[in-house]
């Protein structure tokens, strides 16, 4: 049996964290973290303990790239799954252009959402679906 893969979860918007955080632990073997700034969300990767980062954006907001490219740039390899507002091409292909990363819009089915979510967080780790 594997052990709970370590998430942290980054969003500056204003939507609440804790539900996503709680659907995420209750439907997989995960444990999820949240951080509601860039600079509290880059702490806890500089901290070591996570092993894959969710990182709501959205579209328009340079500032989701700078940070990812600033991860890179600093030699962290951590994986990255970029959760966006809106599909943009241009932003995916920019986005996707930086390594161990993935790219997903939010929907209008969030049980879809979060099945998918959890599918590509494992796929970026290599594990197994259980």
């Amino acid at each position: 049996m594997n052990s709970a893969l370590k998430v942290l979860y980054v969003d500056e918007q204003a939507t609440p964290l804790e539900p996503l955080k709680l659907l995420l632990e209750m439907t997989a073997d995960m444990q999820v973290e949240v951080a509601s700034t860039l600079k509290e969300g880059m702490a806890m990767i500089l901290d070591g303990q996570v092993d894959v980062v969710v990182y709501g954006c959205r579209i328009g907001d340079n500032a989701c790239i700078e940070y990812l490219r600033k991860l890179r740039i600093e030699g962290h390899e951590i994986p990255v799954v970029m959760l966006s507002d809106a599909y943009n091409e241009k932003v995916k292909d920019e986005v996707l252009k930086l390594r161990n990363i993935a790219y997903m819009s939010r929907g209008d089915n969030p049980t879809k959402e979060l099945i998918l979510l959890t599918e590509t967080i494992r796929g970026l780790l290599g594990r197994d679906l259980n």
